[in-house]
């Protein structure tokens, strides 16, 4: 019996299946991770291509508006406008001289422009879009006719002149009697636009010549008014002519003759105005046109969101587990933690900007994971210029099967247009209450996303941005960092709320840095942020990040700063391991439940130590005060939190802050915390437990003091 042939894509298909397999069952973490990649890849892509899609949808949805319901209805973009200057000149209502003219072109002072133009312009410029395409496509056409006639007609009379014994180059009349009339027309509607234009009625983004000077717009003027006259005598002219001959002039009336001559110039003078009406009328078919593409590209966007929501799913979920369910048939367990219920209120974004800032957040993102299994993650984006950084950053957070925001490559154009585009639609659709944005920041960087942070508070209202700002060592840039920092969370935007409500300084000439040096106090100061943003998952009695942040905002601090520490704890398992070592037993390995005393003890001497020193600070000669307002104490335990242990634990701790310490905000999640035993011995356990406190400090100068 011969074998059945096989196609040689049939044989590769089916070899590449075999390879597959083999992978899944020797490294499924790799497989999922690429494949996944590859597919988030794409689902961002297809992302980037549904906001483009809804922007631009947008943006005729408003020139339709603008168009139809007049200045002040079409868009929010007056409302998020720069207040006026505030300089004497512009307080008194006038301007300085020169101002909005191009170089060469000196306006006079006594220079009006029309009011309603310019209040058009200024509050609405999306009103004008329409009537300046129209403009520009009125003087396009007329040239192009014009130029076309004269120019047959400049060869109809050098041949009269120079070569009359030639015979004519137009042989069909018919075609040069069209040409005629398009020629006398276009020299109509020409000349009455530039004479609206001249005279000031066409508004400045419709105009022709925008800036000119009173003199250079007086002499055009007159052009376009002595053109558009020769215009009404020739036609007036060219009319009574034809009447004369079509009348036979012998026959017909005087009158009946001077009264079609005045039709005639009564055509022009309604082809002088129908200039504008034309602008106009094609404007609103343009608005309307536009309105329907605009309706059909917001379709394309929801239908390429919600394509971009199922790759981001069956990178993150789906694929995943079917590769890990397959490897598990072979033996291959996953350790995975189990996912936690969490509330829909809570939603987290994390975005790093800058070299250090895009490792803290990949360090921040793994810490997050960890301790929540990733429920309330909504998203994780980071920029870094150095490539190297940029690759490792990408593959840590693959890793995580985090929603990565970031940019796709360092040519993807404005990295934070980028990053804040993913950001609204990562926000879109979740109607949490605890909307929550922590913006890592590297301190030389923090000018360039100001602009984007108030942007992105106008935008998104609901959002409590956070930002978390990296001092480096060396670096010159606290002045002008901190400054910007400070502008961003004292003043109010339109909505009544600033655009940052507390900025996390984190200074590498701090003594908690100086301490332990910079890896073990960036895993110190992650972990401990990382138990503060999403406390109400592990228990809906820890306050939210947003009232934390808000609370130091109220309380007058522009600044906050994180004071820091861990210990080792012997947990009851390893207790019963070191009994069996002593009797000669053997015991389980693996880590067992921490006793709630010995979790309340610990924790105890680390909130004393923090409020007695400054060696866990991430700021200089800055501690936080027991009885300051806004203080926020976060106990990161590594207790279940859905067990009882947990609620003693909680119950007693909080006791013990309002007798001993009179601080009454705090949480307490499950977690463990860092481990310190390389540089502190004495802090070793099998497990370990975290204090960190978040509190306000203001009087920060140039040099972090």
């Amino acid at each position: 019996m011969s074998a059945l042939p096989l196609a040689p894509w049939a044989i590769a298909a089916i070899i590449s299946g075999i390879v597959l397999l083999i992978l899944i069952i020797v490294v499924p973490e790799n497989v999922a991770s690429l494949i996944g990649q590859a597919i988030q890849i794409v689902g961002r892509l297809v992302g980037a291509l549904a906001a483009e899609a809804d922007t631009g949808a947008k943006e005729l949805f408003n020139i339709l508006r603008g168009v139809l319901l007049g200045a002040g209805h079409s868009s929010t973009q007056s409302q998020a406008a720069p207040p006026a200057p505030s300089s004497p000149s512009a307080a008194a209502g006038g301007q300085a001289p020169g101002a909005g003219t191009p170089a060469g072109d000196k306006a006079p002072a006594g220079t009006k422009q029309s009011a309603a133009a310019e209040n058009v312009d200024h509050d609405d410029p999306l009103i004008w879009i329409p009537e300046t395409i129209f403009t520009r496509l009125l003087y396009l056409a007329t040239v192009i006719v014009i130029a076309a006639a004269d120019f047959v007609f400049a060869i109809l009379r050098l041949q009269a002149v120079l070569f009359p014994s030639l015979p004519s180059p137009i042989g069909n009349l018919t075609l040069l009697s069209e040409l005629t009339g398009a020629l006398f027309v276009s020299i109509i509607l020409l000349t009455g636009a530039l004479t609206l234009d001249f005279l000031n009625v066409l508004p400045p983004p419709a105009r022709l010549f925008p800036n000119l000077s009173d003199g250079k717009r007086r002499m055009l003027l007159i052009i376009s008014v002595v053109s558009l006259l020769l215009s009404i005598l020739v036609v007036g002219a060219l009319f009574f002519e034809g009447q004369l001959l079509i009348s036979q002039a012998q026959s017909v009336p005087i009158l009946a003759i001077l009264l079609a001559t005045l039709l005639g110039v009564l055509e022009v003078l309604v082809v002088f105005l129908g200039a504008w009406g034309a602008i106009r009328g094609l404007a609103i078919l343009l608005a309307l046109a536009g309105g329907l593409i605009g309706l059909v590209l917001r379709l394309v966007a929801l239908v390429l969101v919600q394509l971009s929501d199922a790759l981001q799913v069956l990178a993150t979920s789906i694929i995943p587990d079917l590769i890990f369910g397959i490897a598990a048939i072979f033996g291959h367990k996953r350790e995975r933690p189990p996912h936690a219920v969490s509330p829909d209120a809570n939603e987290l974004a994390i975005v790093g900007y800058g070299d250090r800032g895009s490792l803290f957040t990949a360090l921040l993102c793994e810490d997050v994971v960890k301790m929540y299994a990733g429920s309330g993650l909504a998203a994780v984006g980071a920029y870094a210029e150095e490539p190297s950084v940029r690759e490792n950053v990408r593959t840590r957070l693959a890793r995580q099967g985090v929603n990565d925001i970031s940019p796709i490559s360092a040519r993807e154009g404005d990295p934070l247009v980028a990053l804040k585009g993913q950001l609204i639609r990562s926000y879109q659709g979740h109607g949490g209450s605890n909307k929550i944005l922590v913006w890592i920041v590297d301190a030389e960087k923090v000018a360039q996303c100001a602009g984007t942070l108030k942007s992105l508070k106008s935008d998104l209202p609901n959002v409590s941005i956070t930002v978390v700002c990296l001092v480096p060592l060396g670096s010159n840039h606290h002045n002008e960092a901190y400054g910007q920092l400070k502008q961003l969370s004292s003043t109010k935007l339109a909505h009544g709320d600033t655009a940052v409500h507390t900025s996390v300084l984190v200074d590498h000439r701090s003594p908690l840095y100086r301490s332990l040096g910079e890896p073990n106090a960036d895993k110190v100061v992650a972990e401990s942020l990382s138990g503060m943003l999403l406390g109400p998952l592990h228990d809906p009695t820890n306050p939210s990040f947003v009232t934390v942040v808000r609370n130091i905002n109220e309380s007058g601090f522009a600044f906050a700063a994180i004071s820091a520490d861990t210990t080792g704890l012997v947990s009851q398992r390893a207790q019963s391991r070191a009994a069996a070592a002593r009797s000669g037993g053997t015991s389980s390995s693996n880590p067992g439940g921490v006793a709630p005393e010995l979790a309340l003890t610990r924790t105890q001497e680390i909130v004393g130590k923090l409020f007695a020193g400054t060696d866990s600070a991430t700021v200089s000669d800055h501690r936080p005060e027991q009885k300051q307002p806004g203080l926020f104490v976060s106990f990161v335990v590594p207790i279940p939190a859905k067990s009882p242990a947990f609620a003693q634990f909680k119950g007693s701790i909080s006791n013990w802050l309002a007798d001993k310490h009179d601080v009454y905000l705090y949480n307490v999640v499950e977690g463990d915390g860092t481990d310190l035993s390389d540089v502190k011995p004495n802090t070793q356990g099998d497990r370990y437990c975290q204090v960190g406190i978040l509190y306000g400090i203001s009087g920060i100068d140039a040099t972090g003091n």
